[in-house]
Order: structure tokens, then C-alpha cells, then sequence
């Protein structure tokens, strides 16, 4: 990533490797998490031949399911066909410092590399 690219980025981003169940008021998907901050998750399509621009639109609120996490809230900011990024609506200190735990909780031996190599 370019320093112009990391400039961009408000707050730092962490790569888990877990499930994920991104939902609109019509439709649920399956996807996988990217990476992951207190601003943002990204999202790689979980069934490619169903893609996220048939089922969600920029701008659109949608409810997500994490694997061993807590449910999240966001809104859909980029569909770049597999993946799509959701943005985290403004929250307080002591919220953000919660997810922030539980990000880091969550993070284990996945954030390293590729999760097979530690099996």
C-alpha cells in the first residue's frame, strides 16, 4: 500500500479471518471479513456467483453478523465486485474502545497470515 493510501485511513485496520452475514431489509448474504476497524469492515463475497451488486447498493443500511462477535450496524460506502465496504456509524469513546477490545480479541493467530499455516 502506497503512504498516499495509508494516509487516507483514519484508524488502523486488522485482518481476521471470520464469517460474516451482511443483511439488508430484503436480502442476506454470506461473506468473509477482509480486514476490520472501529470505522469500517471490508467484506469478500462468500458466494461469487451471487454478487453484491445484485443484492445491495451504495447507501443502503445494513445489519452484519460476524462470526464470534457482537452484531454491527453500518452503511454500504463501496461494492468493488467481490468485495464490499461498510462503514460504522459515529459511536462515543467508550463504544469505540469496546470494539476495539473485542476486534483485538477476536484477532488471534489469523491476523499473521493464512489461517491453514497454524492447523
Amino acid at each position: 500500500m502506497s503512504e498516499l493510501q495509508s494516509e487516507k485511513r483514519s484508524h488502523k485496520r486488522v485482518l481476521i479471518a471470520r464469517l460474516a452475514l451482511i443483511a439488508s431489509a430484503d436480502d442476506r448474504h454470506e461473506a468473509y471479513v477482509e480486514d476490520i476497524s472501529i470505522s469500517g469492515v471490508q467484506l469478500r463475497n462468500a458466494a461469487p456467483e451471487v454478487p453484491f451488486e445484485s443484492l445491495f447498493v451504495v447507501g443502503a443500511e445494513v445489519a452484519l453478523e460476524i462470526e464470534n462477535m457482537s452484531s454491527l450496524t453500518g452503511s454500504v460506502v463501496r461494492i468493488a465486485e467481490p468485495m464490499i465496504a461498510i462503514a460504522f456509524p459515529e459511536r462515543s469513546e467508550c463504544e469505540n474502545k469496546m470494539l476495539i477490545a473485542e476486534i483485538m480479541d477476536r484477532q488471534g493467530w489469523f491476523s499473521l497470515g493464512d489461517p491453514d499455516a497454524y492447523e
